[in-house]
């Protein structure tokens, strides 16, 4: 009898024992999750604050980038032949626009220019602080205006007739009387190419002598209405035009004759001078 008992009694304490080795198995599974699950709760804590840190940055960025108060205050183009209110016209840009809509658009505001045939490219660049607009125009440069085929036609820098045009505009010189195929003609623009760019664009007109002493010889008409006789080799000397314009109004000439040829730098306009500008008038 009391052997029953005592096996009865082991049995019970062994499923005592297994039964406190499960709560103590399932607190120790307990905490373990409860420990992931508040690991977990701390990294996610961390990647909000990383990501909120990172999402102020970028607005910081974006408006110091596009600085939605500034607006354009200035704009400044750097071009040679190009006319200032014809860039800004063709790209819709003016004073007053907010700085926002051409900060970042360097691809789409050059694009504008894409039919533009004096144009290659154009180069934005804003100030940010001060909102000034500063454009530089890429020109494809030309050497001027011949009358062929019964129209304007623009010349290149290779002295080759380019697209047709309705009238010349001004800013590159009108060539006359030339054959356009010539050496002569070529090795002209040539030089004229090589002056400076404030003394090409004194020059109003290029005209090869056809008749009298002169035949041969060049003829350029300055826009200051001074007349300058040359030859294609002595074209570079024009660099001292200024000086030799000097001496014409110190000895208060309306209009004055240079001659690079000869040496004379100030002389008044005579007949002769006169028929060599009716003579190309005639001839385009």
């Amino acid at each position: 009898m009391n052997g029953k008992n005592q096996t009865k009694n082991n049995i019970n304490a062994g499923k005592t024992a297994t039964g406190r080795r499960r709560i103590l198995n399932f607190k120790k599974k307990y905490r373990t999750a409860e420990n992931k699950a508040d690991q977990g709760f701390f990294f996610a804590k961390i990647g909000l604050i990383f990501s909120a840190v990172l999402f102020l940055f970028f607005i910081v960025r974006l408006i110091y980038f596009f600085h939605p108060m500034q607006k354009i205050t200035s704009i400044k183009v750097n071009a040679y032949q190009t006319d200032y209110h014809q860039i800004i016209d063709q790209a819709g840009i003016a004073v007053g626009q907010p700085y926002a809509r051409w900060a970042g658009q360097q691809k789409s505001f050059s694009f504008s220019f894409r039919k533009n045939y004096q144009v290659s490219s154009v180069d934005l660049d804003l100030d940010p602080k001060s909102g000034k607009a500063f454009i530089k125009v890429h020109e494809r440069v030309f050497a001027g205006f011949v009358f062929y085929k019964n129209a304007w036609h623009r010349l290149n820098r290779d002295s080759n007739v380019g697209n047709y045009v309705s009238v010349p505009d001004g800013r590159s010189p009108i060539y006359t009387g030339f054959n356009l195929h010539s050496d002569y003609f070529k090795q002209t623009v040539k030089n004229y190419f090589k002056l400076g760019q404030l003394s090409r664009s004194a020059v109003s007109q290029i005209i090869l002598v056809s008749s009298g002493s002169r035949t041969k010889e060049i003829a350029i008409v300055m826009n200051d209405g001074n007349l300058v006789y040359t030859s294609p080799a002595s074209i570079g000397k024009l660099e001292l035009y200024p000086q030799m314009a000097a001496v014409i109004r110190q000895r208060n000439l309306n209009r004055g004759v240079i001659d690079l040829i000869s040496g004379n730098f100030a002389r008044p306009f005579n007949d002769q001078d006169q028929k060599v500008l009716n003579d190309a008038d005639n001839r385009r």
